[in-house]
């Protein structure tokens, strides 16, 4: 991590963990070789800095990992949630020189910004928070499309591009989308970061419906499978289509409750005309 210039002591408490696994988990009767992360939102996070850290030297740590969610990637230009409401117009603020970023934030094209809320709905009951109808949350007439795009900029778009490096580069990829609100959350909630927990742990709450408990079931096996052998499909018993590889037909598998909508087009114009080139 000092090499990127970053004095993040958490990281490196993560780090002697690691090291830690490696030297004991044989006495647990497993292999050191078959370490696998996971984590969501900040953890997945963690992760992925794990796997840039000392320039993407392999130490053989840990042999994969299971991201709930990839932010590493900063948008050019677009650095905090306040300057995107100000304007996507006015794109060209900078970080502080004291934090290093190892993508700094570019101006965008006035082409570009005058483009991107165009490819967004301005209905409520099509933004974010999804799936809570004309529900606004906020007295702001464009604040759910506002997160919409924010959303799409800071994660799936940066998520899709993490896995196309990833997979360009040989790696073995399986990505997906969880389109399920949990079964106790008020409508006005919508499909919020981390709520799939409680199904890849099969732990939802007791008035869950049959349904769901099948789905959770199901996720769970799928996690199990990819930590035990490389491959989320766990096998001809499992109820849920096969698991392809993201590959370059970038693939990927929905777990779908409701009906929603995917910003298909948004999100391929941000992955090539906002974020960096590259990532890795």
């Amino acid at each position: 991590m000092a090499e990127l210039g970053l004095l993040n002591t958490g990281m490196l408490d993560q780090r002697l963990a690691l090291h830690w696994i490696q030297e004991s988990i044989a006495a647990f009767g497993e292999s050191p070789s078959k370490v696998t992360l996971f984590g969501d939102s900040t953890g997945a996070v963690s992760m992925y800095s794990h796997m840039m850290a000392y320039g993407g030297r392999d130490d053989r740590l840990f042999q994969q990992t299971l991201n709930a969610l990839l932010t590493n990637s900063a948008p050019k230009g677009f650095n905090t949630t306040e300057q995107l409401s100000e304007s996507l117009a006015k794109n060209n603020r900078t970080l502080p020189k004291q934090s290093p970023r190892i993508f700094p934030p570019q101006p965008l094209p006035n082409t570009t910004v005058s483009k991107l809320p165009g490819l967004y709905p301005t209905a409520p009951r099509l933004g974010c928070p999804y799936n809570t109808g004309d529900t606004r949350l906020t007295p702001g007439g464009l604040d759910k499309k506002a997160c919409s795009i924010f959303g799409d900029l800071v994660i799936v778009a940066p998520a899709q591009q993490h896995a196309a490096t990833l997979a360009a580069g040989g790696v073995s990829v399986y990505c997906y989308r969880f389109k399920l609100p949990p079964a106790s959350a008020a409508p006005a909630r919508g499909v919020s970061t981390g709520v799939e927990q409680a199904n890849v742990f099969s732990n939802l709450d007791l008035g869950a419906s049959a349904w769901d408990r099948a789905l959770a079931y199901e996720m769970a096996s799928t996690w199990v499978s990819f930590a035990h052998g490389l491959d989320p499909n766990p096998g001809s018993h499992s109820t849920l289509p096969h698991w392809p590889e993201y590959g370059k037909e970038a693939n990927i598998i929905v777990f779908n409750g409701h009906q929603g909508t995917y910003r298909e087009e948004g999100i391929e114009y941000i992955t090539q005309n906002v974020l960096p080139d590259g990532v890795l």
